[in-house]
């Protein structure tokens, strides 16, 4: 029997498994704890704003002692000689530099009987391009279109389409839940964190108070060092991220994962950087989606055009059915898009 979100959908995760018969206040009490570090410190989404559907996306786990221990899916073939910023360098050596227009704001999207214009702000002038056909690849939250009463910012896009945006979609671009967290590297002058056959592997401790991730340590550094990345809560950090907030993290760090990392014991922790903080990048609005508000929950299609507004396809992380708001989403949700423009050019 097919499993039916609807029945979910009502609820917010907390108050779902808050109403579960049969099950103890105390186990009822840790998985939420568990849950919150999983899901609002690698969003920065509260429990009682996320759908309980999301309940089905919470890793398997082991209790570790004192705390929670899980295993995560790695998938190294993407590791790239040399840094994986090599690719990126590579994928724009291959643009040829008429075709790059950096510096560069879209403001507006608008449909005309041949097709879109695309009003952009560069260097305080505004410049008018005209597509016949459109991928817009632009973080979800920052679509903007008539009747639309999401917060205002001079960074959001306005579509004014003749076709419309369909309900269920404007619906999914207004209740994907872009949350607000922070990312402080710990570097270790030494691997601290090994399997029992001593090889680095993707894992992830979760704490009351953040979720502790390990792909292994970056090629940049030697191989004596290590950078574990806590991911922390924007309601979790300090209003003002000030020092003290990111030493009291990463003691919190050490003084927890000590004891089931033993390697921590005899490593000296040599720096703290903070990761670009998405929540005030006035470009994305917030860090990655993927989380749906309670009642919100939409099915996603099996079409391959189910993004696709005439000849303009939405594209991007939080567009793909699978793992909303991560890179392979982000992948496959531009294979999809190619795919349905060079549909469109075969039709015409």
């Amino acid at each position: 029997m097919d499993f039916d979100p609807e029945q979910l959908n009502p609820f917010s995760y907390e108050a779902y498994i808050k109403n579960l018969p049969g099950i103890s206040d105390r186990i009822k009490s840790d998985f939420l704890a568990l849950s919150k570090t999983i899901l609002s410190a690698e969003y920065g989404v509260e429990l009682d704003q996320i759908n309980a559907n999301h309940l089905f996306e919470i890793p398997g786990c082991d209790h570790a002692p004192a705390r929670w221990l899980t295993r995560a899916i790695g998938d190294h073939r993407y590791r790239v000689e040399g840094g994986n910023h090599l690719l990126v360098e590579r994928l724009y050596d291959s643009i040829p530099d008429e075709c790059l227009h950096l510096g560069h704001q879209l403001l507006e999207v608008n449909q005309t009987s041949s097709g879109y214009e695309l009003l952009f702000q560069a260097s305080g002038r505004r410049i008018t391009y005209t597509a016949d056909r459109l991928i817009l690849a632009t973080p979800i939250n920052l679509y903007d279109w008539e009747g639309d009463e999401s917060p205002y910012s001079e960074t959001r896009i306005r579509l004014n389409l003749n076709e419309g945006v369909e309900k269920k979609w404007q619906s999914k671009i207004k209740h994907t839940q872009v949350g607000s967290n922070r990312k402080l590297f710990l570097h270790f002058d030494k691997p601290v964190w090994l399997d029992k056959n001593q090889q680095r592997e993707v894992l992830s401790i979760i704490h009351p108070d953040f979720r502790a991730w390990n792909g292994g340590h970056p090629q940049a550094l030697s191989e004596a060092g290590s950078i574990v990345t806590l991911f922390i809560s924007a309601q979790q950090a300090d209003a003002h991220w000030s020092l003290e907030a990111k030493q009291r993290f990463a003691k919190h760090f050490i003084n927890s994962a000590s004891q089931v990392l033993p390697e921590l014991s005899d490593a000296k922790l040599l720096n703290m950087i903070e990761g670009h903080y998405w929540g005030a990048d006035p470009y994305s609005l917030g860090s990655y989606g993927g989380v749906v508000k309670p009642g919100e929950w939409r099915v996603s299609g099996a079409s391959e055009n189910h993004c696709r507004v005439g000849n303009m396809i939405f594209a991007g992380s939080e567009w793909h059915s699978c793992l909303d708001g991560y890179m392979v989403s982000a992948v496959a949700s531009g294979k999809q898009a190619a795919k349905a423009l060079l549909e469109i050019n075969t039709l015409d």
